[in-house]
């Protein structure tokens, strides 16, 4: 197989694995999807003060229309809020509930339980290797 074949590849199969997780995601987690609980994650894990949309959606690597869209959802479900943002009227702030946090405390172990199942034929160098090169990719796309 050729270098661009070998490249093309790889990244369908980054395609093909961003939709298996995300579907077996969505078969451990109860109320939401996978991806909703991916935002909700990134959220948690952000500065309180640096919380708005566009910020989110950075993070995500989605559109600003995307994560709202998500946002709104979630939202009718009682896990984000979302405001004007006090320093800048144009953007929206969103901010974690209670049901969120205590969400998000509930699933960490199903969670965890779950990540450590998709590496466990993996010895610790080929899990560094592949953290390695995914942050090397990473720094080319983004």
């Amino acid at each position: 197989m050729q270098r661009s074949q070998q490249e093309e590849y790889i990244i369908r199969c980054f395609s093909l694995l961003a939709n298996e997780i995300a579907i077996q995601g969505d078969l451990i987690l109860p109320d939401i999807t996978y991806r909703q609980w991916f935002l909700l994650a990134i959220i948690a894990k952000m500065p309180a003060k640096e919380t708005h949309v566009q910020a989110i959606a950075d993070m995500a690597g989605s559109s600003r229309q995307n994560v709202k869209k998500m946002l709104e959802a979630l939202e009718v479900k009682g896990y984000v809020r979302m405001q004007p943002s006090s320093q800048d009227k144009r953007a929206l702030s969103v901010k974690l509930t209670t049901k969120a946090k205590r969400y998000l405390n509930e699933q960490a172990a199903s969670i965890a339980q779950w990540t450590q199942s998709l590496f466990a034929n993996y010895d610790d160098e080929e899990v560094r290797q592949l953290l390695i090169l995914l942050v090397k990719l990473m720094d080319e796309i983004t």
